[in-house]
């Protein structure tokens, strides 16, 4: 039954993931913990397959495609800021599961997202009022890069919105062509968590029978969505984003709320 569930909250969300650029993991993880059936360390990592494997169809179609031409030098350093910040990410992770208690660690996440949720709200429905800064560094680029490939696999969100806002705003790319980016960095982040995992964890104790029907539904959910952001300009996008950031703030507060009980 809660299978049913976890694919049908893996496919709107990756379909809005790969439409917008959002990743989907940042609906996957709160809609899981809301409903309360597996530890944290399972929830993460089927979060973490649905939005890799959702994020490795839409940067292939994306790199054969003729809609965005990647800068290479910056495709290169986003891929190995992610890398890193997604193995550090991971391994923050799994240290303090293993060190403190699992309603801890999600009011941790749970605040965490709250915080960041509430900057999209603001950005994305204002996010014309907004001056970009337009940096070139690359410093500054892999910095962001290892910071938001950290929030990705520590938080196992994927992190899409929080890409989206921070390329748009630090470094003045369109929203269509920070989507791409984001995409990106999702795919190097959460690729570098799963590898960690397999190569860390007894993947025994996972229930990997779930990936059957996860993974291809993520897959279906990123084509479906490959479909819609075609169809879509920026202003589109950012009313997307803005209303499920609303969703997910709301969905934060009550396994916050949850795990102080």
């Amino acid at each position: 039954m809660f299978l049913a569930f976890y694919t049908l909250i893996v496919f709107v969300a990756t379909t809005l993931g790969a439409s917008a650029g959002i990743g989907g993991g940042i609906i996957i993880k709160p809609a899981f913990d809301l409903l309360n059936q597996d530890e944290l360390n399972i929830i993460s990592f089927l979060s973490a397959n649905a939005v890799f494997f959702m994020a490795l169809y839409s940067s292939l179609k994306r790199l054969r495609g003729k809609a965005e031409k990647f800068d290479k030098p910056i495709l290169l350093i986003i891929a190995l800021s992610s890398i890193m910040g997604g193995f550090v990410g991971n391994e923050v992770f799994y240290y303090l599961f293993d060190y403190i208690d699992s309603n801890n660690l999600k009011s941790i996440q749970s605040i965490a997202l709250c915080v960041i949720v509430v900057f999209l709200i603001t950005y994305f429905t204002c996010y014309k009022k907004f001056k970009s800064l337009h940096l070139k560094s690359k410093l500054m680029m892999f910095i962001i890069g290892f910071l938001l490939g950290f929030v990705s696999s520590f938080l196992s969100i994927g992190g899409g919105p929080l890409n989206v806002a921070l390329y748009t705003l630090l470094f003045g790319f369109s929203l269509k062509l920070s989507v791409a980016y984001s995409i990106a960095t999702i795919f190097f982040a959460q690729g570098t968590q799963l590898i960690n995992i397999l190569l860390t964890q007894d993947i025994s104790t996972y229930p990997l029978s779930y990936l059957l029907a996860i993974v291809p539904t993520a897959i279906a959910g990123g084509i479906v969505g490959q479909c819609i952001y075609k169809r879509l300009n920026d202003r589109a996008i950012s009313i997307i984003l803005s209303a499920t950031m609303l969703v997910v703030l709301c969905m934060n507060v009550s396994n916050l709320i949850m795990s102080m009980d």
